[in-house]
């Protein structure tokens, strides 16, 4: 499902055009280890394969899951005039930041204690360029409760498996071995192929001290 936000005046149109989670349906070619011993294209996404569609493109995953398939989506502005036409950013943004985002443009006030998980991110609307992040990190939330988390290029990943609609939901460490979550180098393996949990653990310590941070509402 995609949302879209839209102001028209007399003299020009502004459009934001995104969407709310990943394709649903999705399928793709299994490449992590995990994916390779369990993945299974299911009945819908057998039906979707045979026209040639894949909804996601290249990431792995569906929505409902805590892959890249099941959250990364479209961003697209249109505003002439502010916004340099045919250009390509690379800033972290999620759906919440619309709230702040919007409240600068318009000049609105935000009430106290609202919107604490929304960040203004109108810098890279503008195409201005930033000495920090606009937005240090992003969590991920699954349909059956797996959390992750995203800092500059790393993800980790709270648990093995997919976490939502695709098989295998989830994978015990102690019986299938491996490591005990997922880490994900997103600028080199965008479609999570590859599980580099057990050699970075000083990503891995660092980002799960972070997500515990934020689930204590201490972040």
């Amino acid at each position: 499902m995609s949302s879209t936000c839209y102001a028209v005046d007399d003299e020009q149109a502004r459009l934001i055009f995104t969407s709310d989670n990943g394709g649903l349906y999705h399928w793709w070619q299994p490449q992590e280890t995990d994916d390779l011993k369990y993945y299974r294209v299911n009945k819908r996404g057998r039906y979707v394969k045979e026209f040639g569609h894949q909804g996601n493109a290249h990431l792995r995953g569906t929505k409902a899951d805590i892959w890249e398939g099941g959250h990364r989506v479209p961003f697209i502005v249109r505003w002439p005039g502010k916004t340099p036409a045919g250009t390509v950013g690379d800033e972290l943004i999620e759906l919440t930041d619309l709230l702040a985002t919007c409240a600068a443009i318009t000049g609105a006030e935000i009430p106290k204690g609202a919107a604490e998980d929304s960040r203004n991110v109108l810098p890279a609307l503008l195409g201005m360029e930033t000495v920090a992040p606009l937005r240090d990190y992003a969590v991920h939330h699954s349909l059956w409760g797996m959390f992750a988390i995203r800092k500059g290029d790393w993800k980790l990943v709270e648990g093995r498996g997919s976490g939502g609609l695709t098989h295998k939901r989830e994978i015990d460490p102690e019986k299938d071995g491996g490591s005990m979550g997922q880490l994900y180098d997103l600028k080199k393996d965008p479609s999570e192929t590859k599980n580099v949990w057990q050699q970075h653990p000083e990503v891995v310590e660092e980002l799960r001290k972070l997500l515990e941070k934020v689930k204590a509402d201490d972040a």
